[in-house]
């Protein structure tokens, strides 16, 4: 027995008994979880069949309904997607501007899983993974065993105020998601972690083998309030020395932490003694012209901890 609220649309065709049903994912965005997966032009796999979609490709639900087909005593659920893919770049003219026409139809519930299907995972292998692209840039993975992750790319965090970047991990069937879709890797037949879309990938399980920065069991916490400890400290637009300085930023400024890299990085001082410290992003409170707050990077052998 069915706890969901049906709106019943019952009509006959052929042998089938056809229903439009209110189930959503959770999202309207879903993964494939099957590999040679059909898109029909009607919901029965008698109709033409439209294109094959890819394993683990991300389309969306339209209109977050679907329909069930009863024949027979088997109940096939079926959802009308949008695959994201076109097959001959036709362009069409809607209200947002052109767009490409994208190829939409029927596919079965079995094959889809969405945000609602993943569950939490408390406990997991730590791994750090190299996923690299065709033009050779790299991303890294870090996996903690508490089921959190963390993503790099090229010793920097990328977009640093989206916080997605660090989060939880989710698992349904042979599937791992980051976050709220963040990103997905699935293990193969021979239980071997892959990321799909990567042009080469190194999983690595062997603590010895993982970078300096990567070896803790837990990810570095730094947040809260500090204090700048030092005399015209230079607020930087990105964590590098060579970077544009924002502003300069007066001793006992408080400013708080909203991101920080996990990768060490050694600076000179004036007196050419060297000193190994870490980037942070914070925010200064300080106002510019249009009324936001100045947010940059500065090294956290300049803070000194809000007590």
């Amino acid at each position: 027995m069915r706890s969901l609220l049906f709106i019943l649309v019952i009509c006959v065709i052929s042998n089938g008994v056809y229903s439009i049903e209110i189930k959503p994912f959770g999202s309207n965005s879903v993964y494939v979880i099957d590999r040679e997966v059909e898109l029909f032009e009607q919901p029965s796999a008698n109709s033409m069949k439209l294109m094959q979609l890819p394993y683990l490709q991300c389309v969306n639900i339209l209109g977050k309904t679907n329909i069930i087909m009863a024949s027979n005593s088997n109940v096939t659920e079926w959802f009308y997607i949008d695959s994201g893919m076109s097959s001959n770049q036709e362009m069409v003219l809607t209200d947002n501007g052109w767009k490409v026409l994208t190829i939409q139809g029927w596919t079965e519930r079995r094959h889809l899983a969405g945000k609602n299907d993943f569950k939490p995972v408390k406990k997991i292998q730590e791994m750090f993974i190299e996923a690299f692209d065709e033009e050779g840039g790299v991303v890294y993975y870090r996996i903690y065993s508490n089921g959190t992750y963390r993503i790099i790319t090229k010793n920097l965090v990328y977009n640093v105020d989206n916080k997605s970047l660090k989060g939880k991990i989710y698992k349904f069937k042979n599937i791992i998601m980051l976050g709220n879709n963040v990103d997905i890797f699935y293990y193969d037949e021979k239980g071997k972690l892959r990321v799909p879309f990567a042009y080469s990938t190194k999983v690595i399980t062997d603590k010895n083998k993982f970078p300096k920065w990567a070896e803790y069991e837990n990810p570095v916490q730094r947040e809260g309030y500090y204090y700048i400890y030092g005399d015209d400290v230079n607020l930087l637009e990105k964590p590098d020395t060579n970077s544009a300085v924002i502003i300069q930023l007066k001793r006992g400024t408080r400013v708080k932490i909203s991101d920080w890299l996990v990768v060490g990085y050694e600076i000179e001082n004036s007196d050419g003694v060297r000193r190994k410290g870490y980037w942070l992003y914070v925010d200064t409170g300080i106002k510019d012209k249009k009324g936001d707050t100045i947010k940059g990077w500065v090294m956290d052998v300049y803070l000194e901890e809000e007590y």
